[in-house]
């Protein structure tokens, strides 16, 4: 059976979908990530409840075994990994100012804290 690329990334994707959400059916029903299949590309969103405390850019360490699932799932896979950081909506207090000037502060340095997570557990 011959397959255009775009189909076959479109299959590959549906695919990885269904095992990242079996590998991770618990992690989902708790709320702390989900998975979608957005036009062939995964969306892994991982919720703050389960990955960072309110106002903090370092990972929980309950979370780190399943960054290592989702990264050992896709380190093999060809195309390429985006991530991007979000912030809690809770303004950032004063006692926390010295760290993050602002919200986007701390949105930037929970977006490079998972690549770090990941590498600690690999």
């Amino acid at each position: 059976r011959v397959l255009f690329r775009s189909q076959q990334i479109k299959e590959q994707a549906e695919e990885l979908e269904e095992q990242l959400q079996d590998l991770l059916s618990n992690e989902i029903e708790e709320n702390m990530i989900s998975i979608e299949n957005d036009n062939g590309r995964i969306v892994i969103r991982i919720r703050e409840k389960g990955s960072f405390d309110s106002g903090r850019a370092s990972l929980k360490k309950s979370f780190i075994p399943i960054l290592k699932v989702i990264a050992d799932r896709l380190k093999d896979l060809p195309g390429k990994i985006v991530i991007a950081g979000h912030t809690d909506n809770i303004p950032i207090g004063k006692s926390k100012r010295n760290i993050f000037q602002s919200n986007w502060d701390l949105s930037t340095a929970r977006a490079v804290t998972p690549p770090t997570g990941v590498a600690f557990v690999n």
